[in-house]
């Protein structure tokens, strides 16, 4: 019974084949426009962050009240501060985002990828695929160069083979030893995963040098990892007496200077943004209603054109169940009155 309705509604739509296409082409519209909103809307605002305890990743920004509170990244030195003096934080990381140069042991390419401090594989809590990760010692000024692999990079460039750990990767002329693969999971995260087109593919070790660093020069992103048991609360209130503290030591580049903290699958968005988003899926939803409420005009109306054929079945003898069948597959909400 099952073929023979699906070979009854294809002979129908050959017969209308005007009729056929306008519904396909409308439907394809509509779920398509659906589909890429939701899609992009999806991967935003609703799918959790690839890390374990999600909510206890926040982004830090410094904010200056006497410029109506805006939020600005973290200079080198405050950084470093905050790390030492901060309790309520398992740990505290920061990266810059960077395109190398990789040549030597295949074709020259510009790979996007970061310079981080080792302990984003504590704030992450991401392990490498194979490998080791960045200790303390590779963020020392003079150190062994070393590098990691993101696993597209690995993937592409290397074929997955495990033997490349120990081997030296040629970046920006300078030969570095490849210590590990990462998951493309371990990238640069809060707003950069946002503005950022491709994810970073190669890391290298963040080697701040004090002495030659400016406390008033704001350009790091900083990420920590609150404690357990630690609420977003309690570390805002720490970090303000930390910023207090830093105000009276260094008055001549932070006094007034608060700090920030935002759950980073928040700080990812403008505040803007996600309003707009939601706006957008609802507006596609909207031209999806209407799409199908199209759909079943066209439909109820070509079930119009089969009130003689309805009519004969009954005539011929079929049933009320078998009629209102019938009325169904065509679209129609017919009634039908005995004589």
């Amino acid at each position: 019974m099952l073929m023979q309705d699906v070979r009854h509604t294809f002979r129908g739509w050959r017969r209308t084949p005007v009729l056929a296409l306008t519904v396909i082409a409308t439907l394809a519209l509509g779920i398509g426009a659906n589909a890429a909103v939701f899609s992009v809307v999806n991967a935003v605002l609703f799918r959790p962050l690839p890390y374990p305890a999600p909510d206890r990743l926040i982004e830090l920004f410094e904010v200056d009240p006497r410029k109506t509170g805006n939020t600005f990244r973290v200079s080198a030195l405050n950084y470093l501060d905050w790390s030492a003096r901060t309790q309520t934080f398992e740990a505290l990381a920061t990266f810059q985002g960077s395109d190398f140069i990789v040549s030597g042991d295949a074709d020259v390419e510009r790979i996007p990828g970061a310079s981080v401090t080792a302990s984003l594989f504590r704030v992450l809590a991401v392990a490498p695929i194979a490998g080791r990760e960045l200790r303390e010692a590779d963020d020392t000024p003079g150190g062994p160069l070393v590098a990691l692999l993101g696993a597209s990079l690995w993937r592409a460039r290397y074929g997955s083979d495990p033997a490349i750990i120990g081997k030296t990767i040629t970046i920006n002329g300078e030969r570095h030893e490849i210590i590990g693969v990462v998951p493309d999971s371990f990238r640069e995260v809060g707003r950069s995963q946002i503005s950022s087109i491709a994810g970073p593919q190669l890391f290298v070790p963040f080697r701040l040098q004090p002495a030659r660093e400016n406390r008033g020069n704001r350009t790091l992103r900083v990420v920590g990892r609150l404690g357990p048991g630690v609420s977003l609360e309690q570390a805002r209130a720490e970090m303000s007496a930390i910023a207090a503290a830093m105000g009276r030591d260094f008055p001549s580049s932070n006094q007034g200077w608060g700090i920030n903290l935002e759950r980073v699958d928040e700080s990812m968005l403008e505040e803007s943004v996600r309003p707009s988003l939601l706006t957008l899926l609802g507006g596609v939803g909207f031209v999806m209603l209407i799409a199908c409420a199209n759909v079943s005009n066209l439909i109820l109306a070509r079930a119009t054109g089969r009130q003689r054929e309805l009519a004969l079945r009954m005539a011929a003898g079929a049933s009320r169940l078998i009629m209102a069948w019938a009325a169904w597959k065509s679209g129609a909400v017919c009634r039908y009155t005995l004589s």
